[in-house]
């Protein structure tokens, strides 16, 4: 006869939360509620729903930030080089973009991979934080509940633009500076 003793209850939920973290599940999924802009011509809301347990992508407010719970619409029609120049508008995270590919025409399931992305449809785009560290599973819902793939005209990947100074040019003129530093000691300790 088994003995429930605590020890074996503990092991078995520390089992259970591993599982979950391990494999996820849709209970705590992270949804994005998208409102697009009136004069977009389809005013009606989205969904972005990650299969993910926890909040793993952000979208984001105009005039607010990034939030896990809804993102703007931004009125659009523009190229992926645009769509960029409005995300380094609109984000206020001293960052620059650029784009880096994307997926035409992506149905209503999407892989993201990318750290930024946006999602773009009925002449809206929506713009997108993804904070898992890893590939991001997605499904999109029209207003009407259905995962309308032909609402989604495309998908783009964004990176920032390296940051000035940093990279090669940077650590050569940091170690300059160092040997200077270096070189007036050894002249102050000569003349001590």
């Amino acid at each position: 006869m088994l003995n429930s003793s605590k020890p074996t209850r503990s092991l078995i939920a520390a089992a259970a939360i591993v599982w979950g973290v391990a494999f996820g599940t849709a209970a705590g999924a992270n949804t994005i509620t998208i409102t697009p802009d009136p004069a977009a011509g389809n005013p009606n809301p989205a969904t972005v729903t990650s299969t993910q347990a926890g909040n793993v992508f952000e979208g984001l407010v105009d005039n607010v930030g990034f939030t896990f719970t809804a993102a703007t619409g931004f009125l659009f029609a523009g190229s992926p080089a645009s769509e960029a120049a409005l995300l380094t508008a609109e984000c206020a995270c001293g960052q620059t973009f650029t784009a880096s590919g994307g997926v035409d025409d992506p149905g209503s399931t999407l892989t993201i991979a990318a750290e930024w992305f946006s999602i773009k449809a009925d002449g809206w785009i929506a713009f997108f934080h993804n904070v898992s560290g890893g590939v991001l599973n997605l499904t999109y819902a029209d207003a009407l509940g259905g995962g309308n793939a032909a609402d989604i005209s495309h998908t783009t990947y964004f990176v920032p633009f390296p940051v000035v100074g940093a990279g090669l040019p940077g650590l050569v003129l940091a170690c300059g500076g160092l040997l200077g530093l270096a070189r007036r000691r050894r002249r102050q300790a000569a003349f001590a």
